[in-house]
């Protein structure tokens, strides 16, 4: 192998490197910009939670989440707080 491949091979590397770093960058602002949208206009969720049935399928009763669960889930599948109370609230919202 020559230098000049080596040299292509390392520069390959080099730009693949950059672009999965500003891939991730750009899904984690995505993502930040989505959570503060939930945050902002998720208020239709608190309703939901009021309306939630026994026997059918649970809603997280936290305002932030509001996913729909599966009968008989004791803990909620997207955000993992207990289905059992319906604000339990604890150190982090």
């Amino acid at each position: 192998m020559s230098p000049a491949d080596l040299m292509l091979w390392i520069v390959g590397l080099f730009v693949l490197g950059v672009l999965a770093f500003v891939t991730l960058i750009v899904t984690v602002v995505l993502r930040a910009i989505v959570g503060v949208l939930r945050a902002l206009f998720g208020g239709g969720r608190r309703e939901a939670a009021a309306t939630r049935a026994s026997g059918s399928r649970t809603v997280c009763p936290h305002p932030r989440c509001g996913h729909l669960n599966r009968r008989g889930a004791r803990f909620c599948g997207r955000c993992g707080r207990s289905l059992s109370s319906l604000h339990e609230l604890d150190a982090y919202g």
